[in-house]
């Protein structure tokens, strides 16, 4: 028959004990698991089980109720007799044998959990693959036998019941403003381990007015609710911290969707910073800076001084533009050809300051040394704007295509973008105004030169007089300006 039995087993044919009907249970919160036993007849305790369940509650006759695990059951009061701590982890190397008194897993049926049944080692086989197949003989009953494996056998579990060691209940009360709808679990989770409660839960209670609406109820041994109301004193305390700490975390949040809803339709320019021109930029007592905050639609401006950046946050493209115009500094190089210089700049500058003046922009000033340009270069009238900001020097506004090198002086422009290029035009014409001249006095220069000569080949000074030669009547050098000696120019 044995045999049979551990056949049938290896195929899955063993058996339960006989089923008991049981009742449809509400669903309950999970703590610490204990262990009860379940007796059909007050006192009868030969053939019954301890299913695993949590507390959840303690009544001042030390009675205790019990929820069931996964809501098999409805609560109930049982004596704390019938209670006990859930067994320890079985040993890794656990390893039974004949004659040895165990607890094994089993159920009634179908529609109940599994529970620990005492029971006795009658036989042992092992099995090829190193695992072991057991018939225990189930205590209380007459004629049940079973075959079980190893991992639905553990130790008897030792534990004295709660009538040995009572359980008690202290209910503290939850600070007003404290959120208790997910006090539960959390604060199982802080306070269960370091304090071994067994239960750990928040009970609405009944108050007068100004009283807290919520109790944190804590059950456990004498010495864990003792330390219990100690640690919820300290966890109150730090989740109201914790709560102070989200709420400002909150409003952050909502004034960051809220800035960054606005900023995502701001202009947003960022403006580099010459070197040595962030005084400039700043302005005397950062009068610039006020200036440009004061526009209408300018949000904010920045200057970071690492990167030498100036960031202008505004509204609109135009106040953005009009504060620009204000911070952006630029430099631009416009050259003069050397034979042009002293005529293009005037006396001590002075055509040059007055350029400055009109056009607004901070300074001009020329480059010490003269430099070189290749030949052919692009005639562009007014230059583009390079990536630094200032305007390309290479696109000349006087430029041509002669092939020989032109040697020129650099005028070094800084200013606003819209000044700087005033200055640039302004300075484009004084250039053809001076080349205008310049070819002016080159024609006149070129007759004179002419005039020169014809007046050499015939003797002729000034135009009047004449000459030493050629039979001539006059007593004059030549057909030059001279005067006769009634003082009045010659015909």
């Amino acid at each position: 028959r044995i045999q049979q039995l551990f056949l049938l087993h290896s195929k899955g044919a063993g058996t339960n004990p006989p089923p008991r009907p049981r009742s449809t249970a509400r669903k309950m919160p999970v703590y610490k698991k204990v262990e009860v036993l379940d007796i059909e007849d007050e006192g009868d305790v030969s053939n019954a089980c301890y299913y695993e369940a949590i507390v959840r509650d303690v009544a001042p006759d030390g009675k205790l109720l019990i929820g069931f695990d996964n809501d098999w059951r409805d609560p109930i009061w049982v004596m704390p007799s019938l209670v006990r701590s859930a067994a320890p982890p079985k040993p890794g190397n656990y390893d039974p044998s004949i004659d040895q008194a165990v607890e094994v897993k089993a159920r009634q049926g179908e529609n109940e959990p599994y529970g620990w049944w005492k029971a006795v080692i009658t036989t042992k086989r092992n099995e090829e693959n190193g695992s072991a197949l057991f018939m225990v003989h189930f205590e209380g009953w007459d004629d049940f036998d079973d075959i079980v494996s190893q991992n639905e056998i553990r130790p008897r579990n030792g534990n004295p019941s709660f009538a040995q060691i009572p359980l008690h209940k202290v209910s503290i009360p939850v600070p007003k403003g404290l959120p208790v709808d997910q006090l539960d679990e959390s604060l199982y989770a802080q306070m269960q381990s370091p304090s071994s409660l067994f239960s750990v839960y928040v009970a609405q209670r009944e108050r007068k007015a100004g009283d807290a609406k919520h109790s944190l109820v804590c059950i456990g041994h004498q010495a864990a609710v003792k330390n219990a109301r100690l640690l919820a004193k300290l966890e109150f305390k730090h989740r109201k911290h914790i709560q102070e700490i989200r709420k400002e975390r909150t409003k952050d949040v909502e004034k960051l969707k809220s800035q960054e809803e606005h900023f995502s339709n701001c202009e947003v320019l960022t403006l580099n910073i010459l070197d040595g021109t962030i005084g400039i930029v700043i302005g005397k007592g950062g009068s610039n800076i006020k200036k440009a905050q004061k526009i209408k639609g300018v949000e904010s401006v920045k200057v970071n001084d690492e990167k030498k950046q100036v960031i202008i946050v505004a509204v609109t493209r135009e106040a953005a533009n009009a504060a620009r115009e204000i911070l952006e500094i630029v430099k631009s190089v416009f050259p003069v050809p050397v034979e042009l210089f002293g005529r293009f700049v005037g006396k001590r500058f002075k055509e040059v300051e007055e350029i400055k003046e009109h056009s607004g922009v901070i300074s001009i000033r020329a480059a010490k040394k003269e430099r070189f340009l290749d030949a052919k270069r692009n005639s562009s009238r007014g230059g583009e704007w390079d990536n630094n900001g200032g305007l390309d020097a290479q696109a000349e506004d006087w430029a041509d295509s002669d092939p020989v090198p032109k040697a020129v002086i650099d005028l070094e422009i800084v200013g606003n973008p819209s000044k700087v290029e005033s200055a640039r035009i302004l300075l484009s014409q004084r250039i053809r105004n001076v080349e205008e001249i310049d070819q002016e006095l080159t024609s006149n220069r070129v007759i004179k030169e002419r005039l020169d000569v014809l007046q050499n080949r015939y003797g002729v000074r000034n135009g009047r007089g004449r000459g030493q030669g050629g039979g001539a009547r006059g007593r004059g050098e030549g057909r030059g300006g001279g005067e006769d000696r009634g003082g009045k120019k010659a015909g």
